[in-house]
This record gives structure tokens, sequence and C-alpha cells, in this order.
């Protein structure tokens, strides 16, 4: 699935600081979101992409609902990412609204702005214990997950799935199928869930992720394209119009 792509100014940004899906993880991304994110910094290979996320959740009365959002990715030959998300219209945003973030590891900071606001926010980041500018890996992957030290015992199996292309690209499958067994959560019937991730080795990102969970219905997340080599500079700065405020982030914070 992918990783839950909740955005949210201030909180969300301090929150994406420890772990960017978490979005995803919703699973999306290498622990860091589809395409990139926060995980350990990828310098030298450079890409731009869309994607393209949905979601489908069944009541118990059969009704649906569903969601969707397009996302813009990019990273630069100096490991920085950009993310920019766009929700389809609905609830009390009639036009829909677009969160953007960029994480600079050569600078150390983390900027977010937003379609609903006219103020971007640059959080300055500590750097390594050793005062160091090197590359910011972030923190350790691996959040956890169902039967991941859980209190029941889920049976896990991973299979791995023959290569394919997605948008132009070599992907390498795997397919992961959680089972929890009946009475271990008050079920009567075993809960089947089924995730498969897809990525590219030689770019380091996801470029499809599918899950399918009775509790939580259906995910899609999947680049519909991409194209290797350096983005636009421009989408690593803060639009023009935009009051920039800066905050900073102590180590230990």
């Amino acid at each position: 699935m992918v990783t839950r792509h909740g955005l949210i100014f201030t909180s969300a940004l301090l929150m994406s600081c420890v772990g960017w899906t978490a979005q995803a993880q919703r699973g999306f991304g290498p622990p860091g979101g589809f395409g990139g994110g926060m995980g350990k910094v990828l310098t030298g290979e450079p890409y731009t992409a869309t994607v393209a996320n949905t979601s489908i959740e069944k009541l118990t009365n059969g009704t649906t609902i569903s969601h969707s959002s397009t996302i813009s990715e990019a990273r630069d030959s100096l490991g920085r990412t950009y993310r920019s998300v766009t929700s389809a219209p609905g609830g009390s945003s009639a036009q829909g609204f677009t969160r953007t973030t960029v994480m600079d590891p050569v600078a150390h900071t983390l900027t977010e702005w937003g379609s609903q606001s006219t103020t971007a926010t640059v959080i300055q980041l500590p750097t390594s214990p050793h005062g160091d500018h090197g590359p910011w890996t972030g923190p350790p992957a691996g959040a956890p997950g169902t039967g991941g030290g859980g209190r029941f015992h889920a049976q896990v199996t991973r299979t791995t799935l023959p290569a394919q292309s997605i948008a132009g690209v070599n992907a390498e499958g795997v397919r992961t199928t959680i089972t929890i067994p009946a009475g271990t959560q008050g079920n009567d019937k075993p809960l089947v869930s089924v995730r498969e991730v897809w990525t590219s080795p030689d770019l380091k990102i996801v470029l499809l992720e599918t899950s399918d969970d009775p509790r939580d219905g259906s995910r899609k997340t999947e680049v519909n394209s991409l194209t290797p080599g350096e983005p636009n500079p421009t989408l690593f700065q803060v639009p023009q119009g935009y009051t920039v405020k800066t905050q900073t982030r102590h180590r230990g914070n």
C-alpha cells in the first residue's frame, strides 16, 4: 500500500523527519516513499516520475469509499528528493489540494508547502553526531508491521515474482502473504492480506505497490511515467509568493 500519505504541516513535518511515508510505510517506499524518500541517501541516480495512488475501502454494508491522488517525484544527482501529492476533489476541498515536500541531505533541510497556504516551512535538521555534513541517512528503517513482534503468530509467506517492465524500467517483485489464524484477534475465520512490491534495482525506488487486506481494503500505487536524468532544479525551490518560516530541529528533539 502506500504507506498513507497524510502530510499536515508543522506536526506532520516533524513526523516526516523521523520517517517520511510513513506515509508508507504504508509501505511505500523504501524507507522512504514511493520512489525515494528519507531512507539512505542515494546519489548519482537522478529521475523524474509521476505516480498514481488509489485506495478502496469496503464497508460492511457493501458501500465502497474510493480515494485517489497524483504524485510527482524527482531525485537529483546530489540525493535531493522532491515529492508533490495532489489529492482529488472531495470532502471540504472542492478543488483538491497539493502538498509538496523537499528533502535536501546536502543542506540538511526538510521543506514543505501547500496550495492551501502561502507559507512554506523549512526545518533545519541536525547533522551527524560528529558534526560533519555527509549524507543524512535518516533513522533506521523498519516500522513494526502485522506479525512483526506482535501478540499473535501470523503466518508470513514471501514469493519472488518474475521480473517485468514498469514505466519502461526493469522491476523485481516480491509478494508477501500474511495469514492471521482464526481466533487470534477475535476473528472467526483466517484473515489473509496480500501485498506486492515491485522495485527498480537500478534506481532503488518502488515502481508499483499493491495491497489487499480485508480490514483496510485495497490500495495501489504505481509509477505511470519515469524519465531518467536530472530533474528541473526549480522543483527543489519554494515557489515565488510564499513566506518562508524556518525552524531548527536539535538532535534528541
